[in-house]
């Protein structure tokens, strides 16, 4: 479960973020860094890849726990804030940090990405450009 978020510092203002979809999520993750989930689900996953480093650990476990046939759900109310600044570490990955981070998002869950052919093409795309987030 997530919520609408607001963002504040470098930027101000709503978070506009699309509304869950399989499809757009793998391209790019869309859900927030605090989505709930059960304490129970976690520990039916891997928990936290310490693979994805320098970052995407909380993308991979949104996967893995979508993988388990959990369903994402927005409660439209900004209930959470995020901060954001220059030199975050999101910010600083390089098109090589973010071309390791996606052949690690494919090699942890295959299935998920071959059962949604129809991104492949665009999700290649966009690792060899090296470049983040949804086209």
């Amino acid at each position: 479960m997530e919520t609408e978020a607001i963002l504040f510092g470098d930027r101000n203002g709503p978070w506009e973020r699309p509304l869950f979809s399989m499809p757009q999520l793998l391209l790019g993750n869309t859900l927030l860094p605090c989505s709930l989930f059960r304490a129970a689900d976690f520990r039916r996953t891997r928990g936290y890849d310490p693979r994805m480093e320098p970052g995407w650990e909380d993308f991979d476990l949104w996967l893995s726990l979508l993988e388990l046939g959990l369903r994402a759900h927005r409660v439209p109310e900004a209930l959470f804030r995020y901060r954001v600044r220059a030199g975050s570490r999101s910010g600083r990955m390089k098109s090589g940090d973010w071309r390791r981070a996606y052949v690690r998002l494919l090699r942890n869950h295959p299935r998920l990405f071959l059962s949604h052919p129809q991104i492949l093409p665009r999700y290649a795309l966009r690792w060899l450009a090296g470049r983040p987030g949804p086209p």
